[in-house]
């Protein structure tokens, strides 16, 4: 068993693709577990059952700052099967993970071990976004990670997203 961090990033100067519902990317990282701010950078192709996977958001934003204003409205991580096309999800339960109710602001300031340029670089954050996962079942999964955020002083809510992969087991990518 091995625990994980998924660092989820957003940043408001990003693009917002007007093909795509003015959606903006949204940056993620994948790193072992390390007391903060340590982590070496993860491969979530390579997951095992048991194994325990965090989730956290960043505001990437230049100059951002904890009490800006700035709001994590609500988010979603979604899983299907890669071969089957179906809804799966590696941890069990729904396919839909929802993020925690009430997010709101962020309460402090911290780095990500791999969204900064250096582990002194720190960003609002919220920690963790949803409550950390048991990986449950093996399998090919394909995810689509969505965050809805509002800048403080904005109006407006701006939505990120970001479709990664994860293999659990010996089930082949």
């Amino acid at each position: 068993m091995a625990t994980y961090v998924w660092d989820l990033g957003f940043d408001f100067t990003d693009f917002q693709d007007p093909n795509n519902n003015n959606q903006s990317p949204l940056e993620m990282g994948f790193v072992t577990f390390a007391a903060p701010p340590g982590g070496a950078p993860g491969n979530s192709r390579n997951l095992q059952v048991n194994d325990i996977i965090q989730f956290n958001g960043f505001d990437l934003t230049p100059n951002a700052s904890v009490g800006d204003g700035t709001t994590i409205q609500g988010g979603t991580i979604t899983f299907i099967d890669a071969h089957s096309g179906q809804p799966a999800s590696p941890f069990g339960g729904s396919a839909t993970i929802s993020f925690l109710p009430n997010l709101g602001q962020s309460t402090a300031l911290g780095p990500s071990a791999i969204l900064g340029p250096t582990l002194s670089v720190q960003y609002p954050r919220w920690w963790p976004v949803i409550n950390p996962q048991t990986v449950t079942n093996e399998g090919h999964f394909l995810m689509t990670v969505s965050i809805s955020a509002q800048q403080g002083g904005q109006t407006g809510i701006r939505t990120f997203v970001h479709d990664p992969e994860m293999v659990v087991g010996s089930v082949g990518g």
